[in-house]
């Protein structure tokens, strides 16, 4: 094959969790010979990839006009190959030899990654052992969190992500506060990131964080810099938000508490990987020793 086209998903961790399916059909490829159809503001995660030609970016309130002129862009090229991650019937529109659509299998256990890497398996070209998730990074981005985190103490550094997408996903605030005092106090850790958008500032941790080593570059930093800044920690710990699978694809140990939700299916990939689930589904049940116990298991990949 000489060209591919992947479309992907617009939240942040389902596109992170379509990246095995990239990196596998990347090694079919010539060197940047992967167009990718993504969301403009996840998509930042991608820029970096080293098999990856061009982003086209697709607006969900985009006019007929927009939608148009995007059609004949992609209809341009002359596809090998087709990856529809995200719709059913887009691949139908466009050049290609061969597509590849999204299936829809409901079954309990099966993944989300599963599910993406099974529409590409009927090919026959692709391994059975599906890869980790990942996200490349820049060398400039890289010297920017090293800048950014050169303060801190050297040692073990956990990042914590009090924020989600909305209030039943997140556990409360103020225990991420105790979390943080915890970390320190125990000698386990000697330093503590906190992680997120801007919009997670509204979650007040309510712990007096003077004179001990936490950094706080919430709003701060775009997608790259913040995945960048995770790669140098050593364990993450979040409520079931994008961060979380971003700190999984740069080889960071992850713990994800998860109230509402399907874990079996949404939980970031691979052996990295641990979720914690609270009782009857409600997040306000969990508390900080249950967490602590789960964070200092000695048995982390």
């Amino acid at each position: 094959m000489d060209r591919a086209l992947i479309i992907t998903l617009s939240n942040i961790g389902d596109l992170v969790m379509t990246t095995p399916v990239m990196e596998s059909v990347a090694k079919l490829l010539p060197p940047k010979s992967m167009d990718v159809l993504a969301d403009s503001r996840s998509s930042e995660l991608l820029k970096n990839a080293p098999y990856i030609s061009s982003i086209f970016h697709r607006f969900k309130r985009a006019g007929f006009g927009e939608q148009f002129e995007l059609l004949r862009s992609l209809r341009s090229v002359n596809y090998d190959l087709i990856v529809d991650l995200r719709t059913v019937f887009l691949p139908y529109l466009l050049r290609s030899q061969h597509r590849c659509i999204k299936r829809k299998n409901r079954s309990l256990g099966k993944h989300s990654v599963e599910q993406h890497y099974s529409s590409i398996v009927e090919l026959g070209k692709f391994q059975t052992n599906i890869p980790d998730c990942k996200i490349h990074l820049d060398k400039l981005t890289m010297s920017v969190a090293k800048r950014i985190t050169d303060k801190l103490p050297a040692g073990k550094w956990l990042a914590i992500a009090p924020g989600a997408n909305w209030p039943g996903k997140k556990w409360p605030a103020e225990r991420f506060g105790e979390l943080i005092v915890k970390a320190l106090g125990s000698g386990l850790f000697s330093a503590v990131l906190v992680i997120g958008s801007k919009g997670d500032l509204g979650a007040d941790l309510k712990a007096d964080f003077s004179g001990i080593p936490v950094l706080d570059p919430r709003g701060q930093t775009d997608l790259n810099l913040a995945a960048a800044i995770l790669s140098k920690v050593s364990l993450f710990v979040g409520n079931d938000s994008g961060l979380g699978h971003m700190a999984n694809a740069v080889g960071v140990n992850t713990l994800t508490l998860f109230g509402p939700g399907e874990p079996e299916k949404y939980r970031p990939w691979g052996r990295r990987a641990r979720v914690l689930i609270s009782q009857s589904r409600d997040l306000r049940f969990l508390t900080l020793q249950n967490v602590w116990q789960n964070l200092t298991l000695d048995n982390w990949s």
